[in-house]
């Protein structure tokens, strides 16, 4: 008998494209401990997989409907779109969703200048189980920014061909 109380859950690594095998939804502390020690047994013995600094440890929220608004340069560009994206949240407006998002942007660098801001940051949101918008996670150098508007898309791609030259031009001059 589960002497543990249960929980609705899921683990995911950092900083890994769609937690690749990392992620596991757990209902109680013995299934975390258990998916813990098989990524661990992975990493450090069986060598199937990268080293992770941490694993993450979420509330599963009951709708995991999340939206990804794309910021060039701390400006709205677009809401990442696609048949399994969705544009909105229901109960917020479009400029809820913008504000919000600038707004952890702003929280973010009046806070910490470490974070890179002024190239493509995507900021995900969802809603809660109490249903207030939250943010789920910032992505910025390999953030994925697709669209079905090809123009939102296009703009995109030359804002960071632009962007990542100027940067590589700015090394090799301090060099």
């Amino acid at each position: 008998m589960d002497t543990y109380p249960r929980m609705k859950w899921i683990m995911k690594a950092p900083f890994t494209t769609n937690s690749q095998h990392f992620k596991r939804y757990v209902d109680t502390v013995q299934d975390a401990m258990i998916h813990l020690n098989r990524v661990l047994r992975g990493i450090y013995f069986d060598k199937e997989c990268y080293e992770i600094p941490y694993m993450l440890l979420q509330e599963r929220a009951m709708d995991n409907s999340e939206v990804k608004l794309c910021f060039l340069d701390r400006k709205f560009s677009h809401i990442l779109s696609s048949a399994g994206h969705p544009k909105s949240l229901s109960g917020f407006s479009k400029t809820d969703l913008i504000t919000f998002a600038y707004n952890t942007l702003q929280y973010i660098s009046d806070r910490d200048d470490s974070f890179i801001l002024d190239g493509l940051v995507r900021v995900d949101l969802f809603r809660n189980n109490e249903g207030k918008l939250v943010v789920n996670e910032l992505e910025s150098l390999e953030a994925v920014y697709y669209s079905t508007v090809l123009e939102e898309e296009g703009q995109t791609r030359e804002f960071l061909q632009n962007y990542w030259a100027t940067k590589i031009y700015d090394c090799i001059n301090k060099l």
